[in-house]
């Protein structure tokens, strides 16, 4: 096993910026090489350039298989769920908010970087705001690959992104998505857990992000966005646009996401109810 000392997170810079206790929770499986690499980016990355933050890794998969000497840091978590079927992001991200301690939570992708200053916005609005319940740091999400990315790995410094506008987009750059509301998502705890937290029988790629959004917005929650984009290290994958059409396909995934969206308001809130029973128990997580 390689020696835990060897390869320690970054330690904050000394402008970090604050997160003000915000548990971060990130759900992962490693699926090729370039996943893990991104992970290692992004982990680097949050830890060098936010300071009073917990971080929760959750890792699902038949065996523990990132290397866990690059996760050592003071303020990480680490939970493995032995489970070999269909990536379940759902349950993951599930788990990491109940061990989460923190009255404000965000769910943050393995390979994703949000600006900066808007991250902490977002906390600054959840905590000290009563105008949103759930904020997500972003509009659209553009996809960096190649020279460009390799030189973040690098240097895990936002200041290679700073200049990137949607307008004018680099060769390395490419429109992933126009208007998503995952990604980096927080969320009022107290709000998610009464919400129900994400549906567990999403498993597999895709739809629980969706089938959250429509339930919480369809309950009232507040959920806001805002334009600037955010950034996705590229990995191999199968064509994003057949993943969405083969998960909107499936049956299983169109019954639940068909019982959020035609349910009446009572049923709805029912349903929350009972998802909340059965992901957090009396609903205190």
């Amino acid at each position: 096993m390689t020696n835990p000392a060897a390869s320690p997170l970054p330690r904050p810079a000394g402008d970090a910026v604050s997160l003000r206790g915000t548990t971060l929770i990130v759900a992962y499986r490693q699926a090729s090489a370039e996943r893990a690499e991104n992970l290692r980016a992004t982990l680097g990355f949050l830890q060098r350039t936010y300071c009073d933050f917990d971080l929760v890794l959750v890792e699902g998969d038949a065996s523990p298989r990132f290397d866990l000497h690059a996760l050592r840091a003071a303020n990480l978590l680490y939970h493995f769920v032995e489970d070999p079927g269909p990536f379940n992001k759902a349950r993951l991200l599930n788990l990491g908010a109940r061990v989460s301690r923190s009255p404000v939570i965000c769910f943050h992708d393995a390979d994703m970087i949000g600006w900066p200053h808007l991250m902490r916005h977002a906390v600054d609005v959840l905590l000290d705001a009563d105008i949103s319940d759930v904020r997500t740091p972003h509009w659209s999400i553009l996809n960096v690959a190649g020279g460009l990315k390799r030189r973040f790995c690098r240097t895990l410094d936002f200041a290679v992104f700073d200049s990137i506008r949607t307008t004018d987009l680099p060769p390395d750059v490419t429109r992933l998505y126009d208007n998503q509301s995952s990604g980096i998502t927080f969320w009022r705890k107290d709000r998610f857990v009464t919400c129900g937290g994400y549906h567990e029988g999403f498993a597999d790629w895709g739809g629980e992000d969706d089938e959250l959004l429509i339930r919480a917005t369809r309950l009232g929650l507040r959920w806001h966005s805002v334009p600037p984009p955010t950034f996705h290290l590229h990995h191999d994958a199968a064509d994003r646009t057949a993943l969405h059409t083969l998960a909107q396909g499936d049956p299983a995934k169109r019954a639940l996401l068909t019982l959020t969206t035609g349910s009446t308001p009572q049923q709805l809130a029912g349903h929350a109810n009972d998802l909340m029973r059965r992901n957090f128990g009396n609903g205190t997580a």
